[in-house]
């Protein structure tokens, strides 16, 4: 590698290509490098390998392309896509990570610039005028954001909004009409509950009476035996939580013991009384009754009347005559593996009822969501 060129705070050209740590220095979760110029591309392609077939110039604006530096054994890391001529390159946090890509960068002819350099293209010694504060900011928040989703979903969503959704819209938002203002930040509110989760599991209570099948559907859903699985009634006293990724998106599935009304035992009074304050602070619950139990449905109204709820018929396979399934409930049975895949669907469907489309903007942050409802009645 060539030797890295020490940062410059003035340029006097605009035909130079310039790179920059745009994240502050220091060890961090992620670390974003500027690349802007007429070789910005050719510089940022000399070293990364896309995943996929296409190269990075057949890639659209504002694309997110994931690969990785160097060669195909490489660090892996993001290439956002501004422009022809402006890229950022997202890898691991930590000064050795990014001082590495900066280095390779000078030896393919990128001169290394300070912060203050890139954020104004007058130092530069052109006319235009570079990334806004507003801008810089936006894409921290969602490198930072990055750094701590997990589930495919969330992570394509802020991927958008690092490579320039969100701050288009702002800028969008800020030279509207009055009118058209409202409008347009209604719609980007309209995606804050979905946003604010975006760096946060969802969290889905699984409850209902003893021995209706609860760990045994928890297990289901999880793909493996976290649970204890009994016929045992009783058999969780405590709160389980199980964390997996569930159609793309991050999920914390809680097993409850089950829930009766009245018990002498006072470790499954404990529990019970867990279960019961386990539905106030769910996303979720699962109201779980099983086809064999003809008494399942006289505890449910003890759980939170707020939360919303997904009712659940287990051990279809036990269903009869005298023990029909349950009416409006998704069936299910873990032996034979009847409903597992439609019960996560739903389970998601219910979470996150519509999906924003590709590149669409998303605020997801609480900062967001008070910057647009101040520009919403700014001049009103």
């Amino acid at each position: 590698m060539a030797a890295m060129n020490t940062p410059s705070s003035h340029v006097t050209t605009t035909s130079v290509t310039t790179a920059c740590l745009l994240s502050p220095s220091g060890r961090s979760a992620l670390a974003a490098i500027g690349v802007r110029g007429p070789a910005a591309m050719a510089a940022v392609e000399a070293f990364f390998v896309p995943r996929g077939r296409r190269s990075l110039q057949q890639h659209d604006q504002r694309a997110v392309v994931f690969g990785r530096w160097g060669d195909k054994s490489g660090e892996e890391l993001v290439v956002v896509l501004r422009d022809i001529d402006d890229l950022e390159v997202h890898c691991h946090g930590g000064a050795a990570a990014s001082a590495a890509i900066l280095n390779d960068l000078a030896s393919a002819g990128c001169l290394q610039v300070g912060i203050t350099a890139w954020q104004t293209r007058s130092d530069l010694g052109g006319d235009d005028a570079g990334p806004s504060a507003e801008h810089l900011r936006i894409a921290a928040e969602a490198a930072a954001a990055l750094a701590h989703s997990r589930g495919p979903q969330a992570t394509r969503i802020l991927a958008h909004q690092l490579s320039g959704s969100l701050a288009a819209a702002v800028d969008q938002l800020t030279a509207s009409s009055t009118a058209r203002r409202a409008q347009l930040a209604d719609q980007l509110l309209a995606w804050a509950p979905l946003g604010l989760r975006l760096t946060r599991p969802w969290r889905v209570v699984v409850a209902g009476p003893p021995n209706a099948g609860k760990s045994s559907l928890v297990n289901a859903l999880a793909g493996f035996s976290r649970s204890i699985v009994s016929p045992v009634p009783g058999t969780t006293r405590d709160l389980l939580e199980t964390r997996l990724v569930l159609e793309g998106w991050d999920l914390v599935l809680v097993d409850t013991a089950g829930v009766r009304r009245m018990t002498d035992d006072p470790v499954e009074q404990a529990g019970v009384a867990r279960a019961i304050h386990a539905t106030r602070d769910a996303d979720l619950v699962l109201v779980v009754n099983a086809t064999d139990q003809a008494d399942s449905t006289t505890v449910t109204d003890l759980f939170c009347p707020e939360a919303p709820r997904l009712a659940v018929c287990s051990k279809s396979d036990l269903a009869s005559p005298e023990h029909p399934p349950l009416a409006e409930a998704v069936q299910t049975s873990t032996q034979t593996g009847e409903g597992i895949t439609e019960l996560a669907n739903r389970i998601i469907t219910t979470l996150v009822p519509q999906m924003p489309a590709p590149g669409e903007a998303v605020p997801f942050t609480a900062r967001h969501i008070e910057l647009i409802q101040r520009l919403r009645t700014a001049g009103g």
